[in-house]
Parts: structure tokens; C-alpha cells; sequence
């Protein structure tokens, strides 16, 4: 007789405990649950590699899978890093003083004077930057603001609530023109790569280009590259050519996603009659439906 028989013969006598029993039919299960992801897994594997044509699009470059072929570009130019680096000045004195107020203590006023010395080495090295005459021009604007603020508050060795907000509007305009620059010059770099590609895989292929973008959580809402692939490619809502990354930027995990979307929108067909009942909680509707019953605290 199989041992798991004589056990649960056992257990209907009394002669082992029934804790013991229930352990085995969990671990059956639990080995089910595990033949189920192994299953899972493999076909979203399947689904991601069928799904080629694939671009992906990081924070700093995009990549292009089809089958052997895999390219990646850089995104980011120096305009782009000088930009963005001028910008971090006004953003580095936000985040060491917008939660002090009165005298500094002295670890605060070293890192100021730290400060000061990095950004003035940076100001003297923009003359070796590839800059338009208004956007250098700004650039020192934003900077010598930055120098005459850091001064005055070494000079007197207090921080002001007023000051540091005062000094956040002023250089807000120089800071959103800065940014324009930079993506500008960021999505015009990808624009050339992604013509150049277009052009190589032929229309049919591109018909079924997939596009997963790596995002933080912060830049998710209208993020840059995510408009540039909506309007590149004619749509306005994530899920069936663009799939958003969050929190992740490496190939394993996107093409994890992209295989994950795919396969999941098979389910949802298949089962629901609903090509995006995947793309939310399964456990949604189930949870609405209770909630609505049983309101939170109402279980005491």
C-alpha cells in the first residue's frame, strides 16, 4: 500500500496526529502551486520571445531585440548631463535646507562651503560645453544665483524657510527651460536611432514591435520616453504595444514583463471575454463585492 494511504489510514484510527495529515495534503499542493509557476513561467518565456521585434527603452539608452539581432544606443548627451547637472545646483541646496530654520550646525555649513567649491569649478568649465549663447547665458544665471545664495547663507551661518522658497520660484523658469533642452536633445538622440531601426526591420516587423519602457515611480505620470513611443506609434493608453516598467532596468526583468503581458492578455480572452481583465488584480472584483458587504472594522 503507498505510504500516503497507510497515513491517512493512520490518521482515521488515531494512530498519528491529523496535523500530520493535513501537512501532506499541503505539501501536494503546494508542489501543485510549484508545477503551476514552472508551467507559467515557460509559456511566458514562449510569449516574450514570440513577441520580437522588442525595444527597450531605459533611462539613459534603448535596446532593440529581433531573434540574434540585439543593439543598444546611448540616449544621453552631453547637453543633456550639462543641463540637468546646473539644474541639480538649485535642488542640492532644496534638499540641505528646506527643513532647517535658524542657525546652521557645522556639519550643514561644511557641506555648503563643499558646495560652493564644486559649483564654481563647474561654472569656470562650461566654456568647454558645446552651449548656444542664451543657454549658456542662463546656465550662468542659474549658477551665480546659486553662488550669491550659498554666500550670504555661510556669511551669516542661518538658513531661512522664506529664503530657500524664495530662491526655489525664482530660478524655477531658468530650471523648466533647461529641462526642455534636455529632453529635447534626449528624444531627438532616440528619434534618429529609432528611424534607423524602422528602416531595418521592414514594415511587417514593425507592425508587431513591442515597447517596454524602464521607469521610477516619480517620472511614471507622462513620462518622456512613454509620450515619444505613444505618439511614435499611435497609441494613447498602456498595454497592448507599450508596457511601462516600474522600479526595474534590467533585459531579464523587461522581457519578464513583456512575456507576462502577452501571455496574460491570451488569459483574459480565453477566460473573461476581456483582453485588459488581466491587466488589474484578478482578485478586484472579488474584493469590491466584499467590501462592499463588509466595510473595513467591520470584522471586529
Amino acid at each position: 500500500m503507498p505510504i500516503k494511504l497507510v497515513l491517512s489510514a493512520c490518521a482515521a484510527f488515531g494512530l498519528i496526529a491529523f496535523s500530520q495529515t493535513q501537512a501532506l495534503a499541503e505539501d501536494d499542493l503546494l508542489k501543485l502551486n510549484s508545477k503551476f509557476r514552472e508551467i507559467y513561467a515557460q509559456a511566458k518565456n514562449t510569449a516574450a520571445l514570440k513577441s520580437q521585434p522588442t525595444i527597450i527603452c531605459y533611462a539613459d539608452r534603448v535596446e532593440l531585440i529581433d531573434g540574434e539581432r540585439k543593439e543598444s544606443v546611448n540616449n544621453i548627451t552631453d547637453r543633456y548631463t550639462t543641463l540637468k547637472t546646473v539644474d541639480h545646483i538649485a535642488l542640492a541646496l532644496y534638499c540641505l535646507l528646506h527643513d532647517k530654520q535658524g542657525k546652521l550646525d557645522e556639519g550643514s555649513l561644511k557641506t555648503l562651503a563643499e558646495l560652493k567649491e564644486l559649483v564654481t569649478r563647474a561654472r569656470a568649465a562650461l566654456t568647454e560645453h558645446d552651449l548656444p549663447v542664451k543657454t549658456r547665458e542662463r546656465q550662468y544665471r542659474l549658477i551665480d544665483n546659486c553662488l550669491i545664495f550659498i554666500d550670504e547663507t555661510i556669511k551669516t551661518g542661518n538658513s531661512n524657510h522664506d529664503r530657500v522658497q524664495k530662491l526655489s520660484r525664482d530660478l524655477s523658469a531658468d530650471i523648466l527651460e533647461n529641462a526642455y533642452e534636455a529632453v529635447s536633445s534626449q528624444l531627438a538622440t532616440i528619434d534618429k536611432t529609432i528611424a534607423k531601426w524602422k528602416d531595418s526591420l521592414g514594415e511587417e516587423k514593425w507592425s508587431r514591435l513591442k515597447v517596454v519602457i524602464a521607469v521610477g515611480h516619480m517620472p511614471r505620470e507622462r513620462n518622456s520616453n512613454y509620450q515619444y513611443f505613444c505618439r511614435l506609434l499611435g497609441v494613447k493608453e498602456e498595454g497592448e504595444k507599450i508596457i511601462v516598467m516600474e522600479g526595474l532596468s534590467d533585459e531579464a526583468s523587461a522581457l519578464g514583463l513583456l512575456g507576462t503581458h502577452v501571455l496574460d492578455e491570451g488569459v483574459a480572452v480565453a477566460f473573461f471575454k476581456d483582453k485588459w481583465r488581466m491587466h488589474r488584480d484578478l482578485l478586484s472584483d472579488g474584493a469590491a463585492r466584499y467590501l462592499k458587504v463588509n466595510p473595513p472594522l467591520s470584522t471586529k
